[in-house]
């Protein structure tokens, strides 16, 4: 390994351009922060330590930049990471451990990836994301770098409006926590009934990241060990690259020149004549189908690999998760290669060290595991059912996984499918067994539960299982869709469920077109691309047509945006019920005619310049207001999900919307799930607390409540209605 140090080290401190030229942007900067000879060494222990590979080259510019930066608490401008970033992949590059390539996204202008070309380096422990063995409490400061802030800020931004919650002190003690950084503009935060609430760290959705960040885990070694023997298979492993890629790949680096790509690609599509229109576009399609599935079963295979790695290094010990949030509060787990939010084989490989013996009432929620692993849809208590039948296999496969491999590994979420057989198979041979799974109960439509729940219609909250009774919004526009061909209920279900989602999200068309391009179905792989386009229109159509409550919502909110702008804002700042700062912002990127461009060495004597979005300094006012809808959901999702897992006394693991517990804890955290989302409703309203937060006070609204239970902390409070109130009591399928 210290060759591969000695190699990059000495690389960086040579000016790549020879001695003749100007020193490329990167090295000047290095060397104008007095970069001695032994830290171009550690910066070359810190890239080789670091996973570019799968990546855009931009994007693994900033990264790298950001960790450089991180270690020498130096605060650049958005152009000199770009420029830094840009010399110390390239340096890579020119080293030969990385290759990178140019993509053409379907009619965008091509985009370098890199993909590992020395897997040697793949070797160095990883120093961006390593396994924590303590809870890594102090680890936030507002100074250490883009890869390590405890919020990670809109995109595009100005760097000197990101915000940071905390003000450390020179000490590093987290504690030492910032008051409201915009207290003057938000007349509520002086009414709460406990002042200690000021303070981040007294709200939820800090005690939330605090408690996430304690929460413990360990390897599953049985699932560690069936993974490594289904890998050994030759047949059975994940393969290493598509077949025949090389060759495809060729064809087409052909075709580019007989069809004289580059050429087309630079004129005005009002100029292309209709043979060339239908060239290029043939060229795109195919050319970007190929290396999107070529990135992906190499990103596959890799992942599996650092997985594997990572557990074997980890082995027996108890490991733990540093977490941080996006701007609109959700909580992640930093990307180590084995988490619980990771794929589905680092979810059946990590569980709880403490386990916990389950009662008689508990096993509904093993079996809808199985169900919901196996890909089992219906109410639950129907899918319990459905699971429960399969017993005998499920016994099977635990005993034998490795000769029943082909029959489980149709399973959608294969490895937690498995992982579950063995508890079951476990928990049967031994009732006093104590359980370590992590079981899932996962949200059902959450964000357009939260839309009928915001516009206050309980007729919508009833279509999106709010209440007592089974719904299947999926399969109820699945079914009403008009198709060209026969498709089986469940591919009708699938069709409207990958638009309801994005669509719940605040995308349009033409991302749920892009979804349906990438979803693998039949009906789908034998339409073409305008017919892909015009479905997902259809869908939307149908889907506003039966929730018109949900396009009432966005255009609510989007009108709310209108206004805000009109009275001069140029960014939303709100707080969420837990306390948590929404700080959304959307800058125009700088035009092409001003880009900054830096220099990008190729690594074969060839180098060519780079683009990302540069933010400017104007606000983009249209992705402000088609941001607001889904942010705002976001945020109030968000806060349940910090109300449940700061009062809760049980280890939770979280994946966005949904939740990870123990099988004995499944019914605990279902009960508090319900008391919570209640609460954020009828103790905290959350359009009110926006409308008051952001400067929107409604002169009729009711004066503050007291509860019996908590404090409600803000004046301006109007119940939800006694209908939606008791459907939210009474739920059973929101969480499935």
């Amino acid at each position: 390994m210290k060759e591969y140090v000695g190699q990059l080290s000495e690389i960086l401190q040579t000016n790549p351009r020879g001695t003749g030229g100007p020193s490329h942007g990167g090295l000047v900067i290095l060397r104008g922060n007095n970069v001695e000879k032994e830290d171009f060494d550690e910066i070359a222990r810190t890239l080789l330590g670091a996973r570019f590979g799968g990546k855009k080259a931009a994007a693994a510019c900033f990264r790298a930049a950001g960790l450089v930066t991180a270690r020498y608490r130096w605060n650049l401008t958005w152009r000199d990471d770009f420029s830094l970033g840009a010399y110390l992949i390239g340096c890579m590059n020119i080293a030969g451990y990385y290759r990178p390539y140019l993509d053409f996204e379907r009619g965008t202008q091509p985009e370098y990836w890199l993909e590992v070309k020395d897997n040697g380096i793949l070797e160095f422990p990883e120093t961006d994301q390593p396994i924590q063995y303590q809870p890594d409490l102090d680890w936030v400061d507002r100074k250490v770098g883009i890869g390590n802030r405890l919020v990670k800020p809109s995109h595009p931004q100005l760097k000197e409006t990101v915000w940071d919650p905390f003000s450390l002190s020179e000490e590093g003690d987290y504690a030492s926590a910032a008051l409201s950084t915009h207290a003057g503009r938000m007349p509520w935060m002086h009414n709460y009934l406990d002042n200690r609430r000021r303070d981040h760290s007294n709200r939820e959705w800090w005690q939330a990241t605090i408690r996430l960040s304690k929460t413990a885990f360990e390897v599953n070694q049985e699932l560690l060990a069936l993974a490594i023997t289904i890998d050994q298979d030759c047949d059975r492993r994940l393969p290493e690259d598509i077949d025949g890629f090389v060759e495809r790949k060729n064809a087409l680096e052909q075709r580019r020149v007989e069809e004289n790509i580059a050429e087309l690609k630079k004129k005005d599509r009002k100029e292309l004549t209709e043979p060339e229109k239908k060239i290029l576009h043939q060229f795109l399609n195919n050319f970007h189908d190929l290396m999107n599935l070529h990135r992906s079963v190499l990103g596959k295979r890799k992942a599996f690999e650092r997985t594997i790695d990572k557990a074997k290094e980890v082995g027996t010990r108890i490991f733990y998760n540093q977490v941080f949030a996006d701007y609109r509060g959700r909580l992640y787990f930093k990307d180590t290669g084995l988490s619980y939010q990771g794929g589905d084989l680092q979810r059946a490989m990590v569980q709880f060290p403490e386990g916990k013996v389950i009662k008689a009432t508990d096993w509904k929620f093993l079996w809808l595991q199985i169900a919901n692993t196996w890909g089992l849809k219906g109410v639950w208590e129907q899918r319990v059912a459905d699971a429960k039948s399969m017993q005998s296999d499920v016994l099977r496969y635990a005993k034998s996984p490795v000769e029943t491999y082909d029959e489980w590994s149709q399973a959608p979420d294969k490895w937690q499918f498995i992982r579950t057989c063995f508890e079951i198979h476990a928990l049967l041979d031994d009732p006093n067994y104590s359980s370590h799974l992590i079981c899932e109960i996962d949200q059902s439509t959450s964000c357009l539960q939260h839309m009928a729940l915001v516009m206050g219609d309980v007729d919508m909250m009833k279509k999106v299982n709010l209440g007592p009774d089974y719904s299947d919004i999926y399969q109820i526009i699945g079914d009403s869709l008009k198709l060209k061909a026969d498709v089986s209920s469940e591919h009708r279900r699938k069709i409207a469920k990958s638009a309801l989602v994005p669509f719940g999200y605040g995308s349009g068309v033409k991302k749920i077109a892009q979804e349906y391009d990438e979803l693998d179905l039949p009906y789908l792989n034998t339409i073409s691309s305008k017919d892909r386009w015009d479905l997902a229109k259809m869908v939307v159509e149908k889907i506003e047509q039966i929730l018109p409550t949900a396009k009432d919502y966005k255009n609510l909110m989007k009108q709310k945006a209108a206004d805000l702008i009109k009275q001069g804002m140029n960014e939303f700042v709100w707080d969420s019920s837990s306390g948590f700062e929404v700080h959304h912002y959307k800058q125009k990127p700088v035009s092409d005619s001003k880009a900054f461009r830096p220099i990008f060495y190729l690594g074969n004597g060839e180098k060519a310049r780079l683009q990302a979005i540069e933010p400017s300094t104007v606000a983009d006012k249209e992705h402000l207001k088609s941001g607001l809808p889904p942010n705002f959901i976001h945020s109030i999702d968000s806060a349940v999900l910090h109300f449940v897992v700061a009062d809760s006394d049980i280890p939770i693991a979280v994946v966005h919307d949904a939740y990870g517990v123990r099988v004995a804890d499944a019914s605990q955290l279902n009960q508090l799930f319900y008391d919570k989302l209640l609460y954020v409703y009828d103790a905290h309203n959350p359009m009110l607390l926006f409308d008051s937060s952001i400067g929107e006070i409604d002169p009729d609204a009711d004066p503050i409540r007291q509860s019996e239970l908590v404090p409600v902390p803000y004046p301006f409070h109007k119940n939800i209605s006694d209908e939606a109130r008791a459907l939210i009591k009474n739920s059973q399928h929101a969480l499935t």
